[in-house]
């Protein structure tokens, strides 16, 4: 899943924009053209839109306060934040690079970097959120300054900073933060120097300024590339002379400066797409004249130089499109790229479904839609979709404020999800 910048907790502040709904409900006066989109990021419930103006816009499920503010499903893409540089979507949270090099963290607390982390043993009513204590935060908090890239993973988070550090903070039991522990991190330590791109999955990679790739953390099916099934808990080198590199769920990718991509990891379904459903725990070679790669939970992306867009692994929802759809076996696991679709400059490859980002600057969008990740409210479908960034008017925002309130009124978050809204207290 790749991906497109410490901080005190008892200094954390909250920003004084970015509720998503107050955010749209600003832009609904703005009736100028839709903003082009630059970045796509799919994940687990959620997917992100960065425009050409510096707007994040998200759609998906908001369960754990992913996306910002209030609501748990965005039916279709609402704007969450501006100045914006980067995005990055983990299974549960967001992270959000602002152009001068601040990084925010919204959602399940852990993975925020923040300086909280979730006790899975306490009784959520009984969390002291006055202290700080508490399951998700619904308003981003600041989390690090001087950073060049961002990878929102499942339960961990990546940072680069512009000095070429890696860093990296959340769960850790596999090792997969790749600081030599399994210690869980609620703030972010330092992990490698001269790293050149980052991207977090169920594991972490590393590709370092020389074009070495580097991988920590769960290795059960050979995912990290290092030849053997073993966890690392320090990150190993896996490969020379790499140009990009993308985790996945159990699997991993990484482009070489030749143009050729290469897969390791799980292969049940098909999703290494070396045409066999073998685990690999050395890197296969599967493609050539490839320009950009995505992995997503099980099944893979690869844009060629041509713009053309190449897939393979599980397609039970569509996510590879509806190439061939009715000539693969009832479990639609396809084995040997084949082709999705044409005029692509950018992929994103999900839990289950996929976006496509065209060289016109829209999206398509194909897959599994629970909780509308795709950014429209329909049925799962193997036919890739355009997705429309209209801006909302009054009427659909206090539309979409009575279906929230009428669809929350059994739930008590201050007895079933603990939500942090405002600083800690500090001492003196």
């Amino acid at each position: 899943m790749n991906r497109l910048k410490n901080r005190s907790p008892q200094t954390v502040l909250l920003p004084l924009f970015l509720i998503a709904v107050s955010a749209a409900a600003n832009a609904e006066e703005d009736n100028t053209e839709e903003p082009t989109v630059v970045a796509i990021d799919a994940e687990y419930l959620h997917s992100f839109f960065l425009m050409s103006d510096g707007s994040v816009w998200g759609a998906g499920s908001n369960l754990t306060g992913a996306l910002g503010g209030e609501g748990y499903v965005r039916s279709t893409p609402w704007i969450i934040m501006n100045d914006v540089s980067a995005v990055s979507a983990g299974n549960q949270h967001s992270l959000l690079l602002k152009k001068e090099g601040a990084v925010w963290a919204v959602g399940r607390v852990g993975a925020l970097g923040d300086g909280f982390s979730y006790d899975y043993e306490k009784e959520l009513h009984t969390y002291d959120m006055e202290n700080g204590e508490g399951v998700q935060r619904n308003t981003p908090v600041s989390v690090m300054e001087g950073v060049a890239a961002i990878s929102a993973g499942w339960a961990h988070s990546l940072f680069l900073k512009q000095d070429g550090s890696a860093w990296a903070t959340g769960e850790n039991e596999d090792g997969r933060l790749g600081d030599g522990t399994t210690s869980v991190r609620a703030t972010p330590v330092p992990v490698m120097n001269d790293v050149a791109a980052i991207s977090a999955g169920f594991h972490s990679l590393f590709l370092k300024k020389d074009g070495s790739a580097w991988a920590a953390g769960r290795n059960d099916k050979g995912q990290l590339g290092d030849g053997a099934t073993t966890n690392r808990t320090e990150p190993v080198q896996v490969m020379t002379d790499v140009a990009a590199i993308s985790a996945g769920g159990n699997h991993s990718l990484f482009l070489k400066n030749d143009g050729t991509v290469w897969a390791s990891g799980e292969n049940d379904d098909g999703r290494l797409g070396d045409g066999t459903k073998i685990n690999r725990p050395k890197p296969v070679r599967i493609l050539t004249q490839v320009a950009a790669i995505s992995a997503g939970l099980n099944h893979s992306l690869f844009l060629k130089k041509d713009g053309s867009v190449w897939g393979a692994g599980d397609n039970r929802f569509g996510q590879l499109g509806d190439a061939l759809w009715n000539l693969y076996p009832a479990d639609r696991h396809i084995t040997s790229p084949v082709e999705i679709m044409t005029g692509v400059s950018s992929v994103s490859a999900g839990h289950g479904y996929s976006l496509f980002l065209m060289t016109d600057g829209s999206v398509m969008a194909s897959g599994e839609n629970t909780f509308n990740t795709l950014g429209y409210d329909g049925p799962n479908t193997p036919k890739p979709t355009k997705i429309s960034f209209r801006k909302r008017t009054p009427a659909e925002i206090k539309s979409w404020k009575k279906e929230w309130f009428e669809s929350s009124r059994s739930f008590d978050p201050e007895k079933e999800m603990p939500i942090l809204t405002k600083p800690p207290k500090t001492e003196g």
